[in-house]
């Protein structure tokens, strides 16, 4: 019984470190998104084309914060669809460039595996409670 119960708590302490590593990515997709925000919306005067793209990536910013948050918004495959387009929209925006630049593609890096992870991986967050009726 002794096991049972330490099993229990070590668990518990896992899910708990792992929900507090998570909230140590809120500060930084916050100020990424406030950033990105800034600089493509309001300084830069986007056109059609480059409004969409702001929206997608400020989009996949969003879902890395309900990621961190430990948030389950809409659903995994509306998340999984905006990683698919994500990725080829950060291919297509790095050929229109003619490269990519190294601390750009890490800070993008975080962006697109954070998401992967909240998309694809954490069954934590997206585990429907299940009650059982008796």
């Amino acid at each position: 019984m002794k096991k049972h119960n330490k099993a229990t708590i070590a668990s518990t302490m896992q899910i708990t470190k792992w929900k507090s590593l998570r909230l140590l990515w809120l500060p930084w997709f916050i100020f990424h998104l406030y950033i990105y925000i800034e600089i493509s919306f309001f300084i830069n005067s986007p056109d059609a084309i480059q409004v969409i793209r702001s929206l997608i990536t400020s989009s996949i910013l969003i879902g890395c914060i309900f990621y961190a948050l430990g948030i389950r918004f809409l659903n995994r495959a509306f998340w999984q669809s905006l990683l698919v387009i994500g990725i080829i929209d950060e291919l297509i925006g790095g050929f229109e460039d003619g490269g990519f630049d190294p601390v750009t593609v890490v800070v993008i890096f975080s962006f697109y595996f954070v998401l992967a992870l909240y998309a694809l991986q954490n069954k934590t967050i997206w585990r429907l409670d299940q009650v059982s009726e008796t």
